[in-house]
């Protein structure tokens, strides 16, 4: 099954996620902005960095799982570091990271994400944030929903990305400004816009999710109001072939209810 990559998008979807918490993450970011080193890099946009930095310095998750590592896991250590306070972090990744500065807090699970989960599952009902950045296709999508997200504990922040403004995504797609070769699978899908429609529907259909922050909604939009965040305006998808180039910002993020 494969969907029509948003063009189909209905508007009792896009009132559910695309809410203007625009002064709830100017309020969080700007207590957190300028003690944080870490200003985006090519996959995590400047807004994207900023959200995920000042979270986990205003929550204080102790223990965090984290689908999918590299420099997320390099600006999740040195936030937890800066809390002062004890916490554990599980990383799973197919790649090799080399243990190095800003890794060192990381417990690394390495290979396939089925294949290490079955063989290394941790409790769920512990975990205070999930972080999910890996396979972007619905199939994907519907396994950490049911098997990762619903067994969470009530008051569980989620972070997906890559889960963007739909119309945003197909209006990059047809105009050519978004690059497709890293976006798209071997059967020509764009996965991308496939996970967002599938974590769009489902969020619809179970009601215990409270949406905290979409970015891309307010990169696109908002980013008057956040312009104090370095290259900001690099978040939005018509800058994404910028030649100081990022990611376009895609990070929703969540509160299990």
């Amino acid at each position: 099954m494969h969907f029509d990559y948003g063009n189909s998008y209905k508007e009792k979807y896009k009132k559910t996620f695309y809410k203007d918490s625009s002064n709830q993450a100017k309020e969080l970011i700007s207590k957190y902005y300028e003690e944080c080193p870490f200003k985006g890099c090519g996959w995590l946009s400047p807004l994207d960095t900023a959200l995920l930095y000042s979270t986990i310095r205003e929550h204080k998750p102790s223990n965090i799982m984290e689908v999918g590592c590299g420099y997320s896991t390099q600006v999740i250590n040195y936030a937890c570091s800066k809390n002062k306070e004890n916490f554990s972090l599980y990383s799973f990744s197919d790649k090799n990271i080399v243990q190095k500065k800003g890794f060192e807090s990381s417990n690394f699970v390495k290979g396939h994400f089925f294949d290490s989960w079955e063989n290394f599952k941790i409790n769920l009902n512990t975990v205070d944030l999930l972080y999910i950045d890996a396979g972007h296709n619905s199939f994907f999508a519907l396994y950490y929903f049911f098997e990762l997200m619903e067994p969470l504990k009530s008051g569980s922040l989620i972070h997906i990305h890559d889960i963007a403004c739909l119309e945003k995504y197909v209006e990059a797609i047809e105009s050519g400004t978004f690059d497709l070769k890293h976006f798209s699978h071997t059967n020509g899908n764009y996965g991308v816009t496939d996970e967002a429609w599938t974590i769009y529907y489902l969020l619809n259909k179970f009601k215990n999710y409270e949406v905290l922050f979409c970015s891309s909604y307010l990169n696109e939009y908002y980013s008057n109001k956040l312009d104090f965040i370095t290259n900001i305006e690099l978040g939005k998808f018509s800058n994404t072939k910028n030649e100081i180039s990022f990611a376009p910002s895609s990070s929703l993020w969540l509160k299990k209810l």
